[in-house]
């Protein structure tokens, strides 16, 4: 009597759980099949642009030596990867749902990417502003207190994040412009003949 109540009560857990069980194994043999159709891809891809010497080809194309058979390979396959995920998410009903993950998790990552590059820009931009009220320009010679030592040279060159300074030597040196704000320079004209 007990062994039919229990052999009843897992035939009805098992039609409860039927249709679930069968739309979770219909996504594991997705990305089973996607899986083997991008790795099979992968080896005919690279057979395929070895052979036609994509690399020469796109050389003669852009001009410069790259790896663009290893690159083009990679992000077809990586594309077939992620639409087979994205079926068998769709499959068990979360592709919207990782969709709007992923969508939210890059607003995040160029949010918070934007912020530390903005952090990384403000030194810069004080020492921009500070050669600015200094009328620090090209042609200038400055002298330059580092903890280091002192760095003298003509400007050759200011760009949003450095100084282009030509030392006596002849050497050329790339400053950056937050080094202003923390140390003292002096600025003088080059005699005019």
């Amino acid at each position: 009597m007990f062994l039919d109540t229990l052999m009843q009560g897992a035939e009805e857990t098992f039609l409860l759980v039927q249709d679930d069980l069968n739309t979770f194994v219909i996504a594991l043999v997705i990305l089973l099949l996607g899986f083997i159709v991008g790795r099979i891809t992968d080896r005919a891809l690279h057979k395929l642009l070895l052979r036609t010497e994509f690399d020469d080809r796109c050389f003669r194309i852009f001009g410069r030596r790259r790896r663009y058979a290893f690159s083009t390979r990679r992000t077809i396959v990586r594309v077939i990867y992620v639409l087979t995920i994205l079926a068998a998410l769709s499959e068990i009903g979360l592709a919207i749902l990782a969709v709007k993950l992923f969508i939210g998790l890059l607003i995040f990552i160029v949010v918070i990417s934007t912020i530390i590059g903005a952090i990384d820009m403000v030194p810069h931009l004080l020492g921009r502003r500070t050669l600015a009220a200094r009328k620090v320009a090209v042609g200038d010679e400055i002298s330059l207190e580092d903890p280091h030592g002192r760095v003298e040279g003509k400007v050759v060159g200011i760009t949003l994040l450095e100084l282009k300074l030509k030392r006596p030597n002849g050497d050329i040196l790339f400053l950056p412009l937050a080094s202003f704000v923390s140390n003292s320079f002096t600025k003088r004209r080059p005699k005019k003949l």
